[in-house]
């Protein structure tokens, strides 16, 4: 591939979007806030994203596994959400 997953083109589906992009779009509707966990590249695939886009970093992404990911995000929602 050559660039982070969340980078990659759309292609013809959603011109002029990678698919981090269209997640980010599809997602919009349905609530006030996005938190996205980035790892492998986070620099890069951060200065993409939107002001409002919250970013959280699994600084550990090599030695960790999906789950832990998604805990970091959860973890920055408050219980009651």
């Amino acid at each position: 591939m050559g660039q982070p997953k969340a980078l990659l083109s759309t292609r013809g589906l959603l011109p002029g979007q990678t698919l981090l992009d269209a997640h980010l779009t599809a997602l919009a509707p349905y609530g006030q806030r996005c938190c996205v966990v980035l790892g492998a590249e986070a620099a890069r695939i951060r200065s993409t994203l939107g002001p409002k886009v919250e970013v959280v970093e699994n600084t550990n992404w090599e030695h960790t596994h999906l789950a832990d990911s998604i805990a970091l995000g959860l973890a920055t929602f408050p219980d009651d959400t």
